[in-house]
């Protein structure tokens, strides 16, 4: 169970939690479903939080489970004057007023399921559910931003920031939490990616694991930057004619290798539809390339002041 903790709330994204669960019990086999499936095991799980965290509210947001056993929800009858639901789909909605009864009510206005008068009081002075979600994220990515001066080899520029990903490699729970955000924000627009590209050997390792997740192919094309003729290799004979692919980064600056990694494509026919990472310099989304460039944070978001310039 990896809680997040704000202030005097102990708040619960299920979704991510039994994304968790699920990697650890199938570490080959996990795959991304934005419809998450509440088990029983897991509903143990947040009860054992519960008990753990004392004198606090605890918000369980149900965003993305569609479905659960039945007759599990009942176990929070004991705890019901401390807890919160938000983001109950309709069904879920159904299944646990069915069976808590009459202890419990609905709040249309906050579209949340509130449990009797001192829960309502919480709610009135609780943050934004998708707040909490996002300020844990940035402070994840932010942590990766080392304040010192860098060249970037693949625009020949100098910045006054490192973007050290692999800092997240050292945290576990912060890891999951960003690849399953990565995978959340991919969703819709990855339906028709037949391949995920890299270029970097951090974006490689993101591509990788994104590439299981979503189950499809993945092509890392090596050497990309000023000098990329010289050392591309027979990597590029992995892109083919017709094939639509989407460009996974860490961090994005400048975009030249993303630019180069699109003008490759194109020289083999194939569409470069989409591209995602971690962190992102510049606030605008198309580098002039693609319409849609996802990144789960720019330094904007981030509050940092992000600089490029030559010497």
């Amino acid at each position: 169970m990896v809680p997040i903790k704000k202030d005097n709330i102990v708040f619960i994204p299920v979704d991510f939690n039994m994304f968790i669960e699920n990697a650890r019990n199938k570490m080959n086999e996990v795959r991304y479903n934005q419809e998450c499936i509440i088990s029983e095991s897991f509903i143990d799980e947040i009860i054992r939080c519960i008990v753990d965290s004392k004198n606090t509210h605890i918000i369980i947001d149900l965003k993305n489970v569609a479905y659960g056993p039945a007759h599990i929800f009942w176990k929070f009858e004991e705890y019901l004057d401390r807890i919160i639901f938000c983001n109950v789909a309709p069904m879920m909605s159904s299944r646990i007023r069915n069976e808590l009864s009459e202890l419990i009510d609905v709040n249309n206005d906050s579209a949340l399921l509130c449990i009797d008068y001192l829960s309502q009081i919480a709610i009135k002075a609780m943050p934004n559910i998708e707040y909490i979600r996002t300020e844990h994220l940035y402070q994840i990515i932010k942590s990766l931003i080392v304040p010192k001066e860098v060249y970037l080899e693949s625009s020949g520029l100098y910045s006054n920031c490192y973007f050290d990903i692999k800092r997240l490699f050292l945290n576990v729970d912060e890891l999951y939490y960003s690849i399953f955000t990565l995978a959340e924000t991919m969703s819709v627009n990855i339906r028709e990616i037949d391949a995920l590209v890299s270029s970097s050997k951090n974006g490689a390792i993101l591509a990788c694991i994104l590439a299981g997740l979503f189950n499809i192919k993945e092509v890392h094309i090596i050497g990309v930057g000023p000098k990329y003729a010289m050392n591309i290799g027979d990597s590029i004979e992995c892109i083919k004619a017709g094939k639509k692919y989407a460009f996974i980064y860490d961090f994005m600056c400048t975009g030249t290798e993303f630019k180069i990694i699109s003008s490759l494509i194109n020289s083999k026919q194939g569409i470069l539809k989409y591209a995602a990472g971690i962190a992102k310099f510049r606030p605008e989304t198309g580098y002039n390339i693609l319409g849609v460039v996802d990144a789960l944070a720019s330094t904007n978001d981030l509050n940092i002041q992000y600089k490029i310039y030559g010497k």
